[in-house]
């Protein structure tokens, strides 16, 4: 009975406790015995640094990881307290059209893009272990628009009803793999 009354009467304005899972496709995955809205706010975490806090905008929810996805500021001091580098990985936020027969209504713009694969974002969720064959319009002549094939990781629900989906290349073509390295080489903000 007295368990029941501190949660009866527990703050509503607690900082929700989270586990940080990894970091992919640009957003920071994480787990929470609490349910969360798809919004910003405030949660903890434990690092080997201590428990931190950090503000997340929480993009969406994986049911199927029971992962919640979130971007994560550029300056914030979590992922370096939890030994995750993102200098090492190149990737460039960039909103690209993308077609395909595959896709729902055969298209879908990035939210990110990288060497090993993009974060689609369309208006249904796609399914998981998918081959897709898709065609980038990229927004700088050399590099021109590029067919290749990708294969879903993962996909998930945002907030605002649209969905959105790791995809990871398969066999990209030494041209395009070139091509797609000197386009997120300009692309990426230089370091101050």
């Amino acid at each position: 009975m007295f368990s029941f009354l501190q949660k009866f009467f527990k703050k509503k304005d607690q900082v929700p406790q989270v586990q940080v899972t990894g970091y992919r496709d640009g957003l920071l995955s994480f787990r929470s015995e609490r349910a969360l809205n798809l919004i910003e706010q405030v949660v903890e975490t434990p690092t080997p640094l201590g428990t931190m806090k950090t503000k997340l905008d929480i993009q969406s929810y994986d049911p199927a990881n029971k992962e919640y996805l979130a971007k994560i500021e550029d300056d914030d001091k979590t992922l370096e307290s939890l030994d995750i580098d993102l200098s090492k990985i190149a990737r460039v936020k960039k909103v690209l059209r993308v077609s395909s027969r595959d896709l729902p209504a055969y298209m879908g713009l990035t939210e990110e893009i990288s060497l090993s694969g993009l974060r689609l974002s369309t208006s249904e969720p796609l399914e998981t272990g998918q081959q897709l064959e898709l065609t980038i319009e990229f927004d700088c002549n050399k590099v021109g628009t590029r067919k290749v094939r990708a294969t879903v990781e993962w996909s998930a629900h945002k907030g605002d009803g649209t969905c959105h989906s790791g995809l990871r290349f398969n066999d990209l073509d030494s041209i395009t793999f070139r091509k797609l390295a000197q386009y997120i080489q300009l692309r990426r903000p230089r370091p101050d």
